[in-house]
């Protein structure tokens, strides 16, 4: 049996500029999913729209769409890894549209080397979230000084299951991710991932 696992983006605020005021920036995010029994996603980007300093869009209405797959029944955590992107006239998006077989390769070093002493889900998630330190590092040398594209650290958020069915935009099922670059951008996100009800 499989479940929904979804996430969308339901509202961006450009709060401000850690330089100049910027205008019209064109902004875009991608990143990675895990669920804890090792189903491995690629987030691919997504275009967000352009943002000028200060302004706040809803999307509740219509959400951004950044992953719908079916997970296990039994999957009751999961992580993402989130990179969001100030595209302007550089090429970092060739290496976002690339960036899955990276992902393969440092995650298969990172499983390689992990202590056996973890539990199948912790070692998961432990390799996840290792694997994510070179995709960082190796986005920003892709992203060169003379590249005139921005990008931002990544940010993380585990994921635990709730009891549903809950509805779109539920407070509960949001998470609040706070991207701070050559601007500060903070990006609200809603899920979908329930708990698998045990009938006693």
């Amino acid at each position: 049996m499989a479940k929904p696992f979804r996430l969308s983006v339901i509202k961006v605020r450009a709060l401000g500029s850690g330089y100049d005021v910027f205008t019209n920036d064109e902004m875009s995010i991608f990143g990675f999913a895990l669920t804890g029994s090792s189903r491995r996603f690629h987030i691919k980007p997504v275009n967000l729209g352009s943002y000028s300093e200060g302004e706040t869009r809803s999307l509740f209405a219509t959400p951004v769409e950044l992953l719908t797959e079916q997970v296990n029944d039994t999957d009751n955590i999961g992580a993402i890894c989130l990179f969001l992107v100030e595209r302007d006239n550089g090429d970092v998006i060739s290496f976002v549209n690339n960036a899955a077989e990276k992902f393969d390769t440092y995650w298969d070093k990172v499983q390689q080397e992990t202590d056996e002493g973890m539990s199948a889900t912790e070692k998961n998630l432990y390799a996840f979230s290792q694997s994510m330190i070179p995709m960082a590092y190796a986005l920003s040398k892709d992203n060169s000084f003379g590249d005139s594209d921005e990008t931002y650290p990544p940010q993380f958020h585990t994921i635990f299951a709730r009891l549903g069915p809950g509805f779109p935009g539920e407070a509960g099922r949001n998470l609040l991710t706070r991207f701070d670059g050559n601007g500060f951008y903070e990006i609200t996100l809603n899920y979908e991932f329930e708990k698998e009800l045990v009938n006693e």
